[in-house]
């Protein structure tokens, strides 16, 4: 784990996320560098405490929830874990959450005065017509799986672009979901989503069995 600025890497740390003083530290080598667009993977270990009081975020994404964390050392239940993963969805002025967690779902009776955008895949069994549409979404038909890459059909503000991931999973296809959400609402030309997830690559984070 670290921050990078392109392919160096400028910050080496342990946790998910830095401590506060580290994030404000490699904040300020990025203006220095000329960068104008941080994304920070905050955890709930980090909201509770208080790593990122003193960030201002522009937009905030929340892709899943799951029965994890739940120890003496983190989360003494579901609903402590919930809310930390909330707090931070409190702290910026728009959101994206994942339409196909029931769980994120309540986001939007939750979460008031804020501007929510959502993601999903549309099940081929279901009416497009009928079913309801997330701000960025994929077709469970247009989704091509390999051992190694990922490639489907994502329509974004009713702009259909072919995605080229070269991660395997399902859950690489609502991550990247994600991604195009934020970065279109912040204004990047789709030609550099695009490009920009097509580059990824993640190493160390899944292994292949058979």
């Amino acid at each position: 784990m670290g921050g990078y600025i392109g392919e160096e890497k400028k910050l080496n740390n342990t946790r998910t996320t830095p401590e506060s003083y580290e994030i404000q530290k490699f904040m300020a080598d990025l203006v220095e560098e000329g960068c104008t667009h941080v994304v920070l993977e905050v955890s709930s270990q980090a909201m509770i405490t208080n790593r990122v009081d003193d960030v201002k975020f522009d937009i905030a994404g929340f892709t899943n929830f799951s029965e994890d964390h739940i120890s003496k050392y983190e989360h003494h239940s579901l609903d402590e874990y919930f809310r930390a993963k909330i707090s931070l969805l409190e702290k910026s002025p728009k959101v994206v959450i994942n339409w196909d967690d029931e769980k994120v779902r309540e986001c939007y009776n939750i979460l008031n005065g804020k501007e929510i955008h959502d993601t999903g895949i549309i099940k081929e069994s279901e009416n497009i017509n009928e079913t309801h549409l997330p701000y960025v979404y994929v077709r469970e038909e247009e989704i091509i799986l390999t051992e190694k890459k990922t490639r489907y059909i994502a329509n974004i503000d009713k702009e259909k672009q072919e995605i080229t991931l070269k991660l395997p999973g399902k859950f690489n296809i609502y991550n990247s979901l994600m991604a195009i959400a934020v970065t279109n609402i912040l204004g990047i030309d789709k030609e550099y989503i695009v490009k920009g997830l097509s580059d990824t690559k993640v190493l160390r984070k899944i292994r292949a069995c058979s």
